[in-house]
Protein backbone atom coordinates (compact mmCIF):
# COMPACT_ATOMS: atom_id res chain seq x y z
CA UNK A 1 0.00 0.00 0.00
CA UNK A 2 1.56 3.57 -1.42
CA UNK A 3 0.70 5.87 2.06
CA UNK A 4 -0.61 8.90 1.35
CA UNK A 5 1.44 11.83 4.36
CA UNK A 6 -0.70 13.74 6.15
CA UNK A 7 -1.72 17.34 5.39
CA UNK A 8 0.05 18.58 8.58
CA UNK A 9 3.37 18.59 6.56
CA UNK A 10 2.57 17.40 2.71
CA UNK A 11 6.06 17.80 1.81
CA UNK A 12 7.67 15.63 4.56
CA UNK A 13 8.31 11.45 5.12
CA UNK A 14 6.96 8.95 6.91
CA UNK A 15 8.10 5.94 9.12
CA UNK A 16 7.00 2.38 7.96
CA UNK A 17 7.74 -0.43 10.33
CA UNK A 18 7.06 -4.45 9.99
CA UNK A 19 7.98 -5.16 13.48
CA UNK A 20 7.67 -9.10 13.15
CA UNK A 21 9.30 -10.72 15.75
CA UNK A 22 12.83 -9.34 14.66
CA UNK A 23 12.56 -5.85 17.32
CA UNK A 24 12.25 -6.58 20.90
CA UNK A 25 9.01 -5.57 22.91
CA UNK A 26 8.78 -2.27 23.88
CA UNK A 27 12.33 -1.17 21.44
CA UNK A 28 12.73 2.18 21.14
CA UNK A 29 11.86 3.41 17.20
CA UNK A 30 12.96 6.38 17.25
CA UNK A 31 14.37 8.99 20.21
CA UNK A 32 15.91 12.59 20.24
CA UNK A 33 17.93 14.44 23.02
CA UNK A 34 16.11 17.85 23.77
CA UNK A 35 16.90 20.55 26.20
CA UNK A 36 14.05 21.70 28.19
CA UNK A 37 12.66 23.93 30.73
CA UNK A 38 12.09 22.03 34.19
CA UNK A 39 8.76 21.11 35.70
CA UNK A 40 7.15 22.20 31.79
CA UNK A 41 4.62 19.83 31.13
CA UNK A 42 5.53 18.02 27.58
CA UNK A 43 2.66 17.41 25.39
CA UNK A 44 2.75 15.67 21.96
CA UNK A 45 1.51 14.96 18.88
CA UNK A 46 1.71 12.26 16.37
CA UNK A 47 -0.09 9.92 13.16
CA UNK A 48 -0.37 6.10 13.50
CA UNK A 49 -1.80 4.38 10.80
CA UNK A 50 -2.18 0.48 11.15
CA UNK A 51 -1.42 -1.24 7.88
CA UNK A 52 -4.18 -4.11 8.40
CA UNK A 53 -7.15 -4.69 7.81
CA UNK A 54 -9.84 -6.03 10.19
CA UNK A 55 -10.30 -9.01 8.30
CA UNK A 56 -6.72 -10.29 8.85
CA UNK A 57 -7.35 -10.17 12.94
CA UNK A 58 -3.53 -10.01 13.10
CA UNK A 59 -1.97 -7.65 16.35
CA UNK A 60 -2.54 -4.19 16.64
CA UNK A 61 0.31 -2.16 17.45
CA UNK A 62 0.25 -0.08 20.93
CA UNK A 63 2.16 3.36 20.58
CA UNK A 64 3.85 4.73 23.85
CA UNK A 65 5.36 8.00 24.21
CA UNK A 66 7.90 7.68 27.03
CA UNK A 67 9.93 10.82 28.53
CA UNK A 68 13.51 9.64 30.08
CA UNK A 69 16.95 11.25 31.90
CA UNK A 70 20.39 10.74 29.83
CA UNK A 71 20.38 7.47 31.74
CA UNK A 72 17.49 5.81 30.47
CA UNK A 73 15.50 6.50 33.55
CA UNK A 74 11.64 6.39 32.82
CA UNK A 75 10.10 9.65 34.14
CA UNK A 76 6.98 9.77 32.21
CA UNK A 77 4.95 7.94 29.76
CA UNK A 78 1.93 7.49 27.89
CA UNK A 79 -0.05 4.29 25.91
CA UNK A 80 -2.00 5.04 22.94
CA UNK A 81 -4.27 1.78 23.27
CA UNK A 82 -4.40 -0.20 20.56
CA UNK A 83 -4.22 1.50 17.12
CA UNK A 84 -7.43 0.33 15.65
CA UNK A 85 -7.36 -1.68 11.79
CA UNK A 86 -7.61 0.12 8.90
CA UNK A 87 -10.39 -0.42 6.24
CA UNK A 88 -10.35 2.48 4.81
CA UNK A 89 -7.08 2.72 3.15
CA UNK A 90 -3.67 5.01 2.79
CA UNK A 91 -4.83 8.08 4.33
CA UNK A 92 -6.49 6.88 7.64
CA UNK A 93 -3.93 8.66 9.98
CA UNK A 94 -5.03 8.68 13.73
CA UNK A 95 -4.02 11.44 15.49
CA UNK A 96 -2.31 10.81 18.79
CA UNK A 97 -1.62 13.43 21.17
CA UNK A 98 -1.65 15.20 24.57
CA UNK A 99 -4.87 16.42 24.30
CA UNK A 100 -6.56 12.69 24.82
CA UNK A 101 -3.72 11.24 26.85
CA UNK A 102 -2.00 13.90 29.32
CA UNK A 103 1.17 15.75 29.22
CA UNK A 104 4.07 14.62 31.09
CA UNK A 105 6.15 16.17 33.72
CA UNK A 106 9.71 15.88 33.50
CA UNK A 107 10.34 16.93 36.79
CA UNK A 108 13.73 19.12 37.50
CA UNK A 109 15.33 17.61 34.37
CA UNK A 110 16.65 20.05 32.02
CA UNK A 111 17.69 17.70 29.19
CA UNK A 112 15.44 14.49 28.49
CA UNK A 113 15.34 11.54 25.64
CA UNK A 114 11.49 11.84 24.08
CA UNK A 115 10.86 8.26 22.56
CA UNK A 116 8.58 6.30 20.68
CA UNK A 117 7.65 2.86 20.95
CA UNK A 118 5.41 -0.10 20.30
CA UNK A 119 4.56 -2.25 23.07
CA UNK A 120 3.52 -4.99 21.35
CA UNK A 121 5.86 -7.88 19.45
CA UNK A 122 4.08 -10.55 17.09
CA UNK A 123 4.91 -12.30 14.17
CA UNK A 124 1.16 -11.80 12.55
CA UNK A 125 0.32 -7.97 11.77
CA UNK A 126 1.40 -5.31 14.43
CA UNK A 127 2.49 -3.56 10.88
CA UNK A 128 2.38 0.39 11.13
CA UNK A 129 3.49 3.59 9.70
CA UNK A 130 4.36 7.02 12.06
CA UNK A 131 4.24 10.67 10.92
CA UNK A 132 4.79 14.01 11.94
CA UNK A 133 5.87 13.58 15.43
CA UNK A 134 5.55 16.91 17.18
CA UNK A 135 6.62 17.50 20.81
CA UNK A 136 6.51 20.61 22.77
CA UNK A 137 6.55 21.95 26.31
CA UNK A 138 3.68 24.25 27.99
CA UNK A 139 4.48 26.89 30.69
CA UNK A 140 5.09 25.72 33.99
CA UNK A 141 1.91 27.08 35.33
CA UNK A 142 -0.22 26.40 32.77
CA UNK A 143 -0.38 22.22 31.69
CA UNK A 144 -1.20 21.33 28.76
CA UNK A 145 -4.29 19.65 28.67
CA UNK A 146 -6.48 21.17 31.94
CA UNK A 147 -5.19 21.96 35.80
CA UNK A 148 -8.26 22.58 38.53
CA UNK A 149 -8.33 25.64 40.16
CA UNK A 150 -9.80 26.14 43.87
CA UNK A 151 -12.03 29.74 43.78
CA UNK A 152 -13.06 30.39 47.32
CA UNK A 153 -16.97 32.04 47.75
CA UNK A 154 -17.39 35.20 49.40
CA UNK A 155 -18.76 34.58 52.66
CA UNK A 156 -22.51 34.92 52.60
CA UNK A 157 -22.48 34.69 48.98
CA UNK A 158 -22.55 31.09 48.35
CA UNK A 159 -25.86 28.99 47.42
CA UNK A 160 -27.42 27.58 50.49
CA UNK A 161 -30.50 26.31 52.42
CA UNK A 162 -31.46 28.85 54.92
CA UNK A 163 -34.91 27.48 56.29
CA UNK A 164 -36.74 24.10 56.44
CA UNK A 165 -39.35 23.17 58.24
CA UNK A 166 -41.80 19.80 58.51
CA UNK A 167 -45.40 19.64 58.82
CA UNK A 168 -46.21 15.66 60.26
CA UNK A 169 -48.83 14.14 58.46
CA UNK A 170 -52.53 15.00 59.49
CA UNK A 171 -53.08 11.15 60.20
CA UNK A 172 -51.29 7.58 61.06
CA UNK A 173 -50.88 6.15 57.11
CA UNK A 174 -52.49 9.65 55.27
CA UNK A 175 -48.82 9.75 53.43
CA UNK A 176 -49.51 14.50 53.65
CA UNK A 177 -46.59 15.36 55.61
CA UNK A 178 -44.63 18.55 54.33
CA UNK A 179 -41.59 19.72 53.65
CA UNK A 180 -40.92 23.70 53.59
CA UNK A 181 -37.02 25.11 52.72
CA UNK A 182 -35.36 28.38 51.50
CA UNK A 183 -32.61 29.12 49.21
CA UNK A 184 -30.78 31.92 48.90
CA UNK A 185 -27.71 32.50 46.16
CA UNK A 186 -28.68 30.61 43.51
CA UNK A 187 -28.17 33.33 40.70
CA UNK A 188 -32.33 33.75 39.41
CA UNK A 189 -31.83 29.94 37.28
CA UNK A 190 -33.57 27.00 37.71
CA UNK A 191 -32.16 25.01 40.48
CA UNK A 192 -32.84 21.17 41.21
CA UNK A 193 -34.30 19.91 44.03
CA UNK A 194 -34.93 16.29 45.03
CA UNK A 195 -35.74 14.39 48.05
CA UNK A 196 -34.28 11.55 48.87
CA UNK A 197 -34.43 8.53 51.63
CA UNK A 198 -31.33 9.19 53.70
CA UNK A 199 -28.38 7.52 53.09
CA UNK A 200 -29.64 6.12 50.16
CA UNK A 201 -29.75 7.70 46.31
CA UNK A 202 -33.61 6.43 46.07
CA UNK A 203 -35.42 9.32 45.09
CA UNK A 204 -39.10 10.52 46.52
CA UNK A 205 -39.67 13.64 44.86
CA UNK A 206 -38.10 15.77 42.65
CA UNK A 207 -37.64 18.78 39.55
CA UNK A 208 -37.09 22.00 39.17
CA UNK A 209 -37.93 25.77 40.75
CA UNK A 210 -36.45 29.57 40.16
CA UNK A 211 -37.91 30.55 43.53
CA UNK A 212 -36.21 31.05 46.66
CA UNK A 213 -39.08 29.05 48.57
CA UNK A 214 -40.85 25.66 48.16
CA UNK A 215 -42.66 23.15 49.91
CA UNK A 216 -43.05 19.53 49.32
CA UNK A 217 -46.29 17.85 49.69
CA UNK A 218 -47.44 13.78 50.12
CA UNK A 219 -44.72 12.56 52.49
CA UNK A 220 -44.65 9.73 54.25
CA UNK A 221 -43.03 9.32 57.76
CA UNK A 222 -39.03 8.73 57.29
CA UNK A 223 -35.78 10.17 57.42
CA UNK A 224 -34.76 11.73 54.09
CA UNK A 225 -32.55 14.22 52.51
CA UNK A 226 -32.89 17.56 50.21
CA UNK A 227 -30.93 17.92 47.78
CA UNK A 228 -30.76 21.02 45.83
CA UNK A 229 -28.32 21.65 42.55
CA UNK A 230 -26.89 24.70 40.53
CA UNK A 231 -28.69 25.73 37.08
CA UNK A 232 -24.94 26.97 36.74
CA UNK A 233 -21.71 25.82 34.78
CA UNK A 234 -21.22 22.95 36.24
CA UNK A 235 -17.04 22.38 37.38
CA UNK A 236 -14.53 21.70 34.59
CA UNK A 237 -12.89 18.88 36.19
CA UNK A 238 -15.53 16.20 37.22
CA UNK A 239 -18.74 17.90 35.64
CA UNK A 240 -19.97 18.12 39.36
CA UNK A 241 -22.20 21.40 39.64
CA UNK A 242 -22.49 22.83 43.14
CA UNK A 243 -24.68 20.71 45.30
CA UNK A 244 -26.05 21.41 48.87
CA UNK A 245 -27.83 18.95 51.19
CA UNK A 246 -29.69 19.53 54.01
CA UNK A 247 -31.37 16.06 56.41
CA UNK A 248 -34.84 16.20 57.79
Amino acid sequence: MLLKITQVFPNGRYMFIDMYENIPQGMTLYQKEVDIVPNGPIGFEVYVMNLNRSASRWELPNIRVQVTDLSDNVIGEVTTGDIPYNDIGNTNWVRISSDQLGDINPGNNTRVRIKIQNTHNHRMGNDFAIDDIYVFQGPVSCPTLKVDVALPIEAGKEMKITSHTTIDETCNGSNDGKLTFGVANYGNVAYGWKVVTRGTTTQVQGGTNNTAGLTVNNLAPGLYTLKLTSGHQVKFSDNQACEVTQDF
